[in-house]
Protein backbone atom coordinates (compact mmCIF):
# COMPACT_ATOMS: atom_id res chain seq x y z
CA UNK A 1 0.00 0.00 0.00
CA UNK A 2 1.07 3.88 -0.64
CA UNK A 3 0.05 6.36 1.96
CA UNK A 4 0.40 10.25 1.24
CA UNK A 5 0.75 12.42 4.03
CA UNK A 6 -2.46 14.87 4.65
CA UNK A 7 -2.22 18.30 3.70
CA UNK A 8 -1.79 20.18 6.79
CA UNK A 9 -1.26 23.59 8.48
CA UNK A 10 0.93 24.19 11.55
CA UNK A 11 1.85 27.37 13.34
CA UNK A 12 5.95 27.42 13.64
CA UNK A 13 8.81 29.58 14.50
CA UNK A 14 12.01 29.15 14.24
CA UNK A 15 13.84 30.01 17.95
CA UNK A 16 17.18 30.89 17.48
CA UNK A 17 17.84 30.54 21.23
CA UNK A 18 18.73 34.48 21.78
CA UNK A 19 17.36 36.15 24.62
CA UNK A 20 16.83 38.84 22.25
CA UNK A 21 14.77 37.06 20.01
CA UNK A 22 11.55 39.30 19.65
CA UNK A 23 9.36 36.93 17.17
CA UNK A 24 8.25 34.61 19.52
CA UNK A 25 4.16 33.70 19.22
CA UNK A 26 2.28 34.28 21.65
CA UNK A 27 0.96 30.84 21.70
CA UNK A 28 5.19 29.68 22.91
CA UNK A 29 4.98 32.63 25.61
CA UNK A 30 1.96 31.52 27.04
CA UNK A 31 3.54 27.71 27.33
CA UNK A 32 6.44 29.17 29.07
CA UNK A 33 4.56 30.95 31.31
CA UNK A 34 2.36 27.71 31.74
CA UNK A 35 5.15 25.73 32.23
CA UNK A 36 4.19 23.47 29.06
CA UNK A 37 7.87 24.59 27.91
CA UNK A 38 11.13 25.86 29.67
CA UNK A 39 14.30 26.89 29.12
CA UNK A 40 17.68 25.66 30.51
CA UNK A 41 21.18 27.29 30.09
CA UNK A 42 19.51 30.59 29.06
CA UNK A 43 22.18 33.17 27.98
CA UNK A 44 24.89 30.12 27.55
CA UNK A 45 26.13 28.01 24.51
CA UNK A 46 24.36 25.38 25.75
CA UNK A 47 20.67 26.53 25.77
CA UNK A 48 17.93 24.52 25.55
CA UNK A 49 13.93 24.63 25.22
CA UNK A 50 12.14 21.28 26.73
CA UNK A 51 8.50 20.88 25.37
CA UNK A 52 5.85 19.31 27.30
CA UNK A 53 4.25 16.59 24.80
CA UNK A 54 0.49 16.09 25.31
CA UNK A 55 1.47 13.15 27.17
CA UNK A 56 2.78 14.32 30.27
CA UNK A 57 5.99 11.96 30.36
CA UNK A 58 7.14 13.18 27.27
CA UNK A 59 10.05 15.95 26.86
CA UNK A 60 11.25 17.13 23.02
CA UNK A 61 14.28 18.89 23.24
CA UNK A 62 14.38 22.23 20.93
CA UNK A 63 18.22 23.45 19.90
CA UNK A 64 19.03 27.43 18.89
CA UNK A 65 17.95 26.89 15.05
CA UNK A 66 15.31 24.50 15.16
CA UNK A 67 11.45 25.35 14.53
CA UNK A 68 9.11 25.23 17.00
CA UNK A 69 5.67 23.58 15.78
CA UNK A 70 2.25 23.94 17.37
CA UNK A 71 -0.14 21.11 15.64
CA UNK A 72 -3.35 21.99 17.36
CA UNK A 73 -3.70 24.16 20.76
CA UNK A 74 -1.37 23.16 22.99
CA UNK A 75 0.80 20.32 21.43
CA UNK A 76 4.51 21.67 20.84
CA UNK A 77 7.10 19.64 18.88
CA UNK A 78 10.64 20.79 17.87
CA UNK A 79 11.74 20.01 14.43
CA UNK A 80 15.53 20.56 13.35
CA UNK A 81 15.55 22.84 10.73
CA UNK A 82 16.71 21.12 7.67
CA UNK A 83 13.86 18.18 8.45
CA UNK A 84 11.09 21.07 8.73
CA UNK A 85 12.39 23.16 5.62
CA UNK A 86 12.10 19.65 3.44
CA UNK A 87 8.86 18.68 4.83
CA UNK A 88 6.72 22.49 5.10
CA UNK A 89 6.11 25.19 3.16
CA UNK A 90 4.41 28.50 4.47
CA UNK A 91 1.15 28.74 3.62
CA UNK A 92 -0.51 31.10 1.14
CA UNK A 93 -2.33 33.48 2.58
CA UNK A 94 -5.91 33.13 2.02
CA UNK A 95 -7.60 36.52 0.04
CA UNK A 96 -11.22 37.69 1.66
Amino acid sequence: MKYRKRPTEVEAFRWTGDETQTEDPEWIVEALREGRARLEGAGTAEVRMWLRTSNPLWERTARPGDYIVQTYPGELWPLPSDLFEAEWQPAEEETP
